[in-house]
């Protein structure tokens, strides 16, 4: 049985985690960056069949992986300078949970089965490759619902499964592969932008912005 003290102590601990979320800053530049990957792949899947196409789908392939390399660099430097100009001089600063090694586990796999789906789906007789989109689309959705409990975030749980359902479609419409994971990003990113951007809206009414402090 759970003690009331364990209460306290986990509501304490996950208490950063939970006001690094408030004002939905980290969900919308997320899923900027994952609909940009998300386009980058279908416009590279719908080019790369038509001859005077296949070398702006090859930039669009290298500007995705580029995007994926710079991604974990990029996004912490972009999140924390809009957290600067708008949730600390309204909410003040606490210090980010570093990731724990069952986050960074979980993004390992995550970004591994994308990898690995990639090699199957060069190769033409593999059945797995098959059911590699719908193995991302899950873990996606099942890492965005864990994210979505430490911050108590009902919206964000509820249109996290949006992401399986969609790689349900995918898998059973058996679209080609760079399809596949384009579709899924592109649910993501958008389920990402739209919890992010109204849990910002919501955050800047209940939180307006005192005088002289905002530029």
């Amino acid at each position: 049985m759970t003690s009331v003290n364990e209460v306290h102590i986990e509501e304490t601990i996950n208490q950063p985690t939970r006001y690094w979320y408030i004002d939905g800053i980290p969900e919308t530049v997320i899923g900027g960056v994952w609909l940009l990957v998300s386009f980058g792949i279908l416009a590279a899947e719908l080019l790369r069949d038509q001859r005077e196409f296949r070398d702006l789908a090859a930039v669009f392939i290298y500007g995705t992986i580029a995007i994926g390399l710079l991604m974990p660099f990029v996004m912490p430097r972009v999140i924390r300078r809009w957290k600067e100009r708008v949730t600390y001089p309204r909410t003040g600063y606490v210090e980010p949970r570093r990731p724990s090694m069952a986050v960074k586990i979980a993004s390992i796999s995550l970004f591994g089965m994308m990898a690995f789906g990639v090699v199957l789906a060069a190769r033409s007789g593999s059945f797995l490759r098959g059911w590699m989109p719908i193995a991302v689309g899950m873990v996606a959705s099942g890492s965005l619902v864990h994210v979505a409990w430490r911050m108590r975030a009902a919206r964000l749980a509820m249109l996290a499964p949006i992401i399986a359902v969609a790689a349900l479609i995918t898998t059973a419409m058996r679209l080609e592969i760079g399809l596949s994971y384009g579709v899924i990003w592109f649910v993501a990113g958008a389920v990402c932008l739209i919890d992010g951007l109204l849990t910002l809206r919501g955050y800047l009414k209940a939180h307006p912005a005192p005088a002289g402090e905002e530029r």
